[in-house]
């Protein structure tokens, strides 16, 4: 992944389990990169309040979820995973 090219070997091995546990794409990696390292800014400080609720909607539900603006989505890996979100949800 492009991310992580530029990046030393012992961030790839701390990110690397969550890339692939949670099913990140490079533009998530992107974001998680761009968060940690900029937080002195009021924009950081909120997309890391949001962060932190779509990392614990992500570990409730199992799926990948992602906040932006007013808009909450999200992505399941399957119909399985989709069918039980649904259930968990009503």
């Amino acid at each position: 992944m492009r991310p992580l090219v530029s990046r030393d070997e012992e961030t790839i091995h701390k990110v690397l389990p969550k890339i692939v546990e949670e099913g990140w794409t490079a533009r998530k990696v992107e974001r998680y990169f761009a968060e940690t390292t900029k937080k002195s800014s009021v924009t950081a400080i909120k997309r890391d309040a949001y962060r932190k609720e779509e990392d614990a909607l992500s570990a409730k539900y199992n799926v990948v979820t992602s906040i932006r603006g007013r808009s909450l989505t999200f992505k399941c890996k399957n119909d399985a995973a989709l069918k039980e979100l649904i259930k968990k949800l009503s």
